[in-house]
């Protein structure tokens, strides 16, 4: 994220990502917990607001789904 955000020349407000269901479903409580906030931590050190996108919203899909090989 740092090298996407420099090459950028910036930071925006937001940083959008879908809610990441999958990659929590076979974690410990723990990690889960750890993983939250590392990520509240990279978002409040580059002063981003975290959003999710809305589940069963086809056109709300993340960098992972996208066909295109961009970063959104």
């Amino acid at each position: 994220m740092q090298n996407a955000l420099w090459a950028l020349g910036g930071v925006p407000r937001e940083h959008r990502s879908d809610s990441l269901s999958a990659a929590f479903r076979n974690l410990a409580a723990d990690a889960r917990e750890d993983l939250t906030q590392r990520y509240a931590g990279l978002m409040g050190h580059y002063g981003m607001a975290p959003t999710r996108n809305n589940a069963g919203i086809a056109h709300e899909n993340g960098s992972i789904e996208s066909g295109e090989r961009v970063f959104i």
